[in-house]
């Protein structure tokens, strides 16, 4: 078994079809599976495939294969130069009273628990935040200035190389357009992960342009559960996937081409 990918009763999510569809051109066997076999112990976990799946569904096969997930750091300390805002970890409860003076993003500090949001009084600014009214006050989360962003950039990098730069939130001109960004800012941040010790075989993170034309870090994420957009190939995103996968789980790296 080369992957195994999540899927659900309308179908595959892009980033499970990525990498079937790259399992079918290249002759890789990919199995799909439902999280329910997951959740029931009906399922066989290969440790030596790729499993591609949402982030709660990953961390239920890492804890199976007995690993623990990392955790999230969203803003690396070798990054904070980069931030151009100022971000901090606080509780959803003095998040919610600054943004009783001040528009504020918040984000939770753990995988996904909470979508990141702006909040103005205490009403989300969208509808992704609605659910941080009903989170317990003391649930750690990242604060920051809330800036705007004229676009903004996912950016994978495996093996300390730059893969894609892909535009997924901006002015619509842009979509067809080579990256904005800054992409000096972009290395000298890969090298500076690097220099600080970070190991991980792949990664992403986003960039977004502000109107001022500087370039700044929106966040940093792992390589094991990140979203595809519009730009990276089938064949390089896989790759990124089973890189990580495999320095994760201890299993076999195999070529994704």
């Amino acid at each position: 078994m080369w992957a195994m990918v999540e899927s659900d009763q309308y179908g595959m999510g892009v980033e499970s079809a990525a990498v079937y569809r790259h399992g079918l051109v290249t002759g890789k066997v990919v199995r799909g599976f439902r999280r329910e076999q997951l959740a029931a112990g009906h399922l066989s976990i290969d440790r030596g495939a790729l499993v591609v799946g949402g982030v709660a569904t990953l961390v239920t096969v890492l804890e199976r294969l007995g690993v623990t997930a990392p955790e999230p750091d969203y803003y690396p300390s070798a990054l904070r130069n980069k931030l151009g805002r100022q971000v901090e970890k606080t509780t959803l409860g003095e998040a919610i009273q600054r943004a009783k003076k001040t528009r504020v993003f918040v984000k939770s500090h753990d995988w996904k628990v909470l979508t990141g949001c702006v909040i103005k009084g205490s009403t989300p600014e969208d509808g992704a935040g609605a659910s941080l009214l009903v989170r317990p006050a003391e649930m750690p989360v990242w604060v920051a200035e809330s800036v705007r962003f004229v676009a903004e950039y996912r950016v994978y990098v495996l093996g300390g190389e730059i893969l894609a730069a892909c535009v997924y939130e901006g002015d619509d001109a842009l979509d067809d357009a080579p990256p904005v960004i800054c992409m000096r800012t972009v290395e000298d941040a890969v090298a500076a992960l690097a220099e600080a010790g970070d190991t991980r075989a792949g990664y992403a993170f986003d960039w977004g342009l502000l109107a001022t034309g500087e370039t700044v870090l929106v966040e940093n994420n792992d390589g094991w559960a990140i979203g595809k957009y519009p730009g990276i190939t089938d064949a390089d995103y896989t790759a990124l996937l089973h890189a990580r996968w495999a320095q994760l789980t201890g299993g076999r790296e195999e070529a994704a081409s």
